[in-house]
């Protein structure tokens, strides 16, 4: 609920501001419904991954970084998913990022380079050395005690 922000090697900015990020960072959840989902979600099927899309309630650049930061609902929508998911107490519940580079530029102008290059470490720089490109990460969300 504090946000999501990706760092870049350069200043960003988006190229279309008509967009308001919606197009290019891509946040969604997914939950494994691994056992018997609640009656009143029959869209969860057992044996199955339900992803939500989750709805920005603001996406900043400043700089080297875009932020994204959920709708305060989601919060909710996350604790209600997860008690009538039908979820196991080993089920790991997925977060996905993807930041579709082809909308953000350089402060030169340039296309930003998304793509993951020679992964090492956190701290090495990505990018293939094309622009554009996706960048996508992803981490295992824990359900609040």
């Amino acid at each position: 609920m504090k946000g999501l922000t990706v760092t870049f090697s350069q200043n960003i900015q988006a190229r279309f501001t008509r967009t308001k990020g919606k197009a290019w960072f891509i946040v969604t959840v997914e939950y494994p419904i691994s056992g018997t989902p609640n009656l009143n979600a029959p869209y969860m099927q057992h044996a199955t991954i339900f992803t939500q899309r989750v709805l920005d309630s603001n996406i900043d650049i400043n700089l080297t970084t875009a932020t994204f930061l959920p709708q305060s609902d989601f919060q909710t929508t996350f604790a209600k998913t997860i008690q009538n998911g039908g979820l196991n107490p080993d089920d790991q519940i997925l977060c996905r990022v993807v930041v579709k580079c082809s909308y953000l530029n350089t402060q030169n102008g340039d296309l930003v380079d998304g793509d993951l290059g020679d992964f090492v470490s956190p701290k090495t720089p990505s990018g293939d050395n094309n622009p554009v490109g996706d960048f996508e990460s992803w981490f295992v969300l824990e359900p609040s005690a």
